[in-house]
């Protein structure tokens, strides 16, 4: 009476570190409600690490439920004693205190999630250890029960599972059994041992020392892969679900009798204290779907290596014909080929007058005049077209057809020919020249000077020396 007396005076201290629990939405498909024996499951688009903390929980449907029951309930047609042969009813001590649960679910093409937030006044964790987890119902914990197929009756058969997660996060599974299905004498036929591949964290608030805690609250998230269920999900996929708490309430050591313990008070979402039998279990509908990036990548997944080769070899042909306009763009007349010119010879040698020249070598000569006029300024082929009173595309046409050249090489052409004289009349070295005639760099300078002589800037001093 003193244990139930301190459990109940520390109800506020619970709450207190326990605020964000109680202040948790729900959320998931606006059906969850309409029918109350009808589970509607949400999916998610969110990553859950399974950690024990719910914060990345952003979508998922929620039911609470507690231990109010005065008495014992089993599902219509069974006994105690069918699970626990031998056991004698009177003997079955009563839980010190009462607990509560709150549940989450939600589903992805992968995971089915769980998360579960026990209220519970007697943190109870006696046992750690052991093949198999034998006496993983000494402590407390949660349980899963799923039927993938939604097709069971009274009894756990081959598409049935067990999940039990304790509260130091100690797993135990098991799985429905065809051998002992037909056998009456097992209320719930199962195998244990069974190698079902699960994830589960448990996040404990106050303290767990192997006996009572009076401000206990714990959290249990459980991942469970569908493929370990033998399902491949598709939304509206109907299970049966049940979820429940074991509440172990008594020190192992205390007891005089073993059998007292071997029915720890457990109570699940629909009222029950025993629950393994699967017509009492909720019917569970997988609602939403993925998201249209993620049935496409599934769908085409196995396109995407081509899908990135394709779009890998078309970046690198668009860098490639960049290069290359890029290269054209700069290209230069060679000197030999510009001495051949009429056009060219006027600025090889800006006094010749001798021989004819068309239209567009007239056009030239005047621009080549003004790019002289003009070599200290940063003169664009804009300026220069403006100028000459032509449009841009026409200054880039005649260009073209006069020097094979653009009027950005066609700028850079003169203020190389003039560098050049610059230089072979020794008025100073080569980055001199360079910075003298427009070229803030004098590597730039060097590389289309020899672009257009077919030597460098240095080796054109040498071979011209006098």
């Amino acid at each position: 009476m003193k244990v139930v007396s301190k459990c109940l005076f520390s109800i506020p201290v619970i709450l207190s570190l326990t605020v964000w629990v109680y202040n948790c939405p729900v959320q998931g498909s606006p059906d969850t409600f309409l029918k109350p024996d009808t589970l509607y499951i949400p999916y998610t688009h969110s990553e859950i690490t399974i950690d024990g903390s719910l914060e990345d929980w952003s979508i998922y449907t929620s039911r609470s439920f507690s231990d109010s029951n005065l008495r014992l309930r089993i599902p219509e047609g069974y006994k105690i004693s069918d699970v626990y042969p031998g056991i004698d009813t009177s003997d079955i001590r009563e839980p010190l205190s009462r607990n509560s649960c709150i549940t989450r679910l939600c589903w992805n093409k992968d995971d089915l999630y769980i998360a579960f937030i026990v209220k519970d006044c007697h943190l109870l964790g006696q046992w750690i250890g052991g093949c198999d987890n034998p006496y993983i119902y000494l402590n407390d914990a949660i349980e899963v029960y799923v039927d993938t197929r939604n097709d069971s009756k009274s009894r756990m058969d081959l598409n049935d599972y067990q999940y039990i997660v304790d509260i130091h996060n100690q797993q135990a599974a098991f799985r429905g059994t065809i051998s002992t299905i037909n056998n009456d004498s097992m209320a719930v036929p199962k195998e244990s041992g069974q190698n079902l591949i699960f994830k589960s964290a448990v996040m404990v608030t106050g303290s767990l020392t192997g006996h009572y805690d009076s401000a206990g609250v714990y959290v249990v998230e459980v991942r469970i892969p569908f493929l370990s269920l033998g399902l491949e999900p598709v939304p509206n996929d109907t299970l049966r679900i049940s979820l429940g708490v074991q509440d172990a309430d008594y020190i192992f050591a205390d007891l005089t009798n073993r059998m007292e313990v071997s029915y720890n008070r457990a109570f699940d979402w629909a009222g029950y204290n025993d629950f393994g039998y699967p017509k009492v279990w909720k019917t569970a509908i997988l609602s939403g779907r993925p998201s249209w990036y993620t049935r496409i990548s599934e769908g085409y997944q196995r396109y995407w290596l081509g899908i990135v080769l394709f779009l890998l070899g078309s970046s690198g042909m668009l860098i490639f014909l960049l290069f290359l306009y890029t290269r054209e763009k700069s290209r230069l007349p060679s000197s030999e080929s510009l001495e051949k010119s009429p056009v060219g010879q006027r600025i090889v040698i800006p006094d010749q007058t001798t021989g004819s020249l068309s239209t567009g070598g007239k056009t030239m000569e005047e621009a080549i005049q003004f790019i002289r006029d003009h070599y200290k300024t940063q003169i664009r082929s804009e300026d220069v077209a403006s100028h000459l009173s032509i449009s841009l595309r026409n200054l880039q046409r005649i260009t073209r057809d006069e020097m094979e050249c653009t009027p950005t090489g066609l700028i850079a052409l003169v203020r190389i020919r003039m560098a050049a004289d610059f230089l072979l009349k020794k008025q100073g070295n080569v980055s001199q020249a360079a910075y003298e005639f427009g070229f803030s760099d004098p590597a730039y300078f060097s590389r289309i000077f020899k672009q257009h002589f077919g030597i460098s800037p240095s080796d054109y001093l040498s071979r011209n020396q006098s």
